[in-house]
């Protein structure tokens, strides 16, 4: 899991947050207590680390990655894990309106689109679809979980992330794909 880089002598931490940064290191090493090895996915290269039991593995990606092809659509991709954000994305679309974007979320309410403008396009979830615009997009706007991401990276896409606020693991993966 990618937690576990977490427990990598080499990871950085960002700075502050000592008692969110013990807590999460202290839960994770609880959920691979009996672990005789840790595989911790990584967006980058670093070395194993024998005393934690920790060797670091690229991100595991779906094979549909591999077969898309890769284009440059004048559109921005959003993935949303919860539809609580929609109404920032709107407020944000409504001054960027010649912005298109395409958002993916958990609970689309079709109501949301009598306001907004024509270039804003809702969708409910779905890999297969999400996957085929990640392709083509000019980029991917989402929170700072770790799959969309490392498949963003993979296919060469811009991302912006955004944490959720309070989540400290958020948090740690956008300083974690900064670097």
């Amino acid at each position: 899991a990618h937690q576990y880089i977490f427990l990598h002598p080499e990871y950085s931490f960002p700075r502050g947050k000592m008692m969110d940064r013990l807590a999460i290191k202290n839960f994770t090493k609880l959920t691979s207590a009996r672990a005789v090895k840790r595989l911790a996915l990584s967006l980058y290269d670093l070395p194993k680390a024998e005393k934690q039991a920790i060797i670091v593995v690229p991100p595991l990606l779906r094979n549909e990655l591999f077969e898309c092809k890769t284009t440059n659509h004048k559109f921005y991709l959003v993935y949303l894990v919860n539809h609580g954000y929609l109404h920032d994305i709107l407020q944000w679309h409504s001054k960027n309106a010649q912005t298109v974007l395409h958002c993916f979320t958990d609970k689309p309410d079709p109501s949301v689109l009598q306001h907004a403008p024509a270039t804003f396009h809702l969708h409910s979830l779905n890999d297969q679809l999400f996957l085929q615009m990640m392709a083509s997009c000019k980029g991917l706007v989402t929170t700072a979980g770790f799959e969309s991401v490392a498949e963003a990276m993979y296919l060469q896409k811009p991302v912006l992330m955004v944490p959720v606020q309070g989540h400290f693991e958020q948090f740690c993966n956008a300083h974690d794909a900064q670097r």
